[in-house]
This record gives structure tokens, C-alpha cells and sequence, in this order.
């Protein structure tokens, strides 16, 4: 399947299970759910730690590992604007610097959920127009609560928890500290083992929010 095919294919899946979701620009901490796998992208400028301007990590998760981190691509830094997983491919692309354009990656997982670089390309005469959907935010824009992840009905299940703890700083700040999780749970409903996906905070003042540097991302 080409590129522009699998483009074709995700962009629909994108449209169809993310629809309405907000896209913040100047962010990070895109993901979507694939086969057994997490993919959340990274950048530089917001996330302390990583080595590259912008990465893309897998998270694996099945009965037999639990939850885990199964490896990461290094991408050239642009504002995510589609990311999509498919069984074992991932679509990722967005508007890079001003002389790059339209940048995409396909990214190929393989059964261990190690990712690769399939296709790099960008394409500066694209003319950006009504954006679609947002990805899904696991980041510090992340909405509070459970996601449930596909399943065979059978345990142990996975999900996702998102909290938002509040402090307020002073007579016109809020610090909202922000964690994601990837839990198992067990057939009582217990969490048998997690996975750290992120934990950050964001400041909200006078009607207005920005990034704190994340604290950490494991």
C-alpha cells in the first residue's frame, strides 16, 4: 500500500473515532491507539529529556509483558496535526518551518511494537486550509477520566487513566498537574502493573493557559 493510500485510509479513521476533539497548537502529547500499541509524540521545546527535536514512542501492551515501552523515532520538529494508528502503521504529519510545508511519516510497528521509519516526505507548496480533528491528547491537554482500550473480553484489559490535580498559585493562577497512566487490570478490578505515559503541568491565568515544562516523561 502506498503512502498517499495509507493517508487515505487513516485519515478516515481519524475523522471517524476523533471527531470534535480540539487540536491546541504549539503542544505535544499526541497519541493513537493501534493494534495492541500506544503511539504519543514528544517535542523538544515542551518535554526535558529527549534527545531529538520531536519523537514518536510505542507503548506495547498485551497479557503476557503488561504495559511497556517498546521504542521510539527520532522526526524533524513540526506542529502535529494528524496522527492515526492503523494495525502496524502509523500516520503522522503536520505543518513544519516555513520552508518544509506539509511534513509526513508513515512508521512501521513490528510485532514486538518497535517502530520504524517507513516513508519521510513534505511538501512546501501545500496550502493549508480547514485543518481536520485534532488528534487525542494524552499529554497536558489531556481530558480527566478512563479510556477503556480494545479488547477480546478477556482479562486482563487495559485503560488509560488521566488526572488532573489543581493548585491554585496566587489570587488569578491555577497549576493543573497532569499524569496519564497505562494500567492492566485484573479480573477484581485491580491495576496489576502501570506505565508512566506522562506527567506535566500547565498554568491557567486571567482566562489564558500555557505549557509548563513538562516535569517528566518516562
Amino acid at each position: 500500500m502506498t503512502a498517499w493510500a495509507i493517508r487515505s485510509c487513516l485519515y478516515g479513521a481519524t475523522f471517524t473515532l476523533l471527531a470534535g476533539r480540539v487540536l491546541r497548537a504549539d503542544s505535544d502529547g499526541y497519541a493513537c491507539v493501534g493494534a495492541g500499541f500506544i503511539a504519543i509524540e514528544f517535542r523538544a521545546f515542551n518535554t526535558p529529556g529527549i534527545t531529538q527535536p520531536h519523537v514518536l514512542r510505542v507503548a506495547r501492551f498485551d497479557g503476557v509483558g503488561g504495559p511497556r515501552w517498546a521504542g521510539e523515532v527520532g522526526l524533524e520538529d513540526f506542529q502535529t496535526h494528524t496522527l492515526a494508528c492503523g494495525a502496524r502503521t502509523i500516520m503522522i504529519e503536520g505543518i513544519g518551518e516555513r520552508a518544509r510545508g506539509l511534513v509526513s511519516y508513515t512508521i512501521h510497528v513490528d510485532s514486538a511494537g518497535a517502530p520504524r521509519v517507513g516513508t519521510h516526505a513534505n511538501d512546501p507548496q501545500y496550502v493549508f486550509r480547514q485543518l481536520p480533528p485534532g488528534p487525542m491528547n494524552l499529554g497536558n491537554w489531556a481530558e480527566p477520566g478512563v479510556i477503556q482500550l480494545p479488547s477480546r473480553g478477556t482479562y486482563p484489559r487495559f485503560q488509560l487513566r488521566i488526572t488532573r490535580v489543581t493548585h491554585r498559585t496566587s489570587a488569578s493562577a491555577l497549576r493543573h498537574e497532569m499524569k496519564t497512566v497505562l494500567e492492566e487490570i485484573d479480573a477484581s478490578g485491580v491495576a496489576r502493573a502501570t506505565l508512566v505515559i506522562n506527567e506535566g503541568s500547565f498554568v491557567e491565568t486571567g482566562g489564558t493557559t500555557f505549557d509548563v515544562r513538562r516535569l517528566t516523561t518516562r
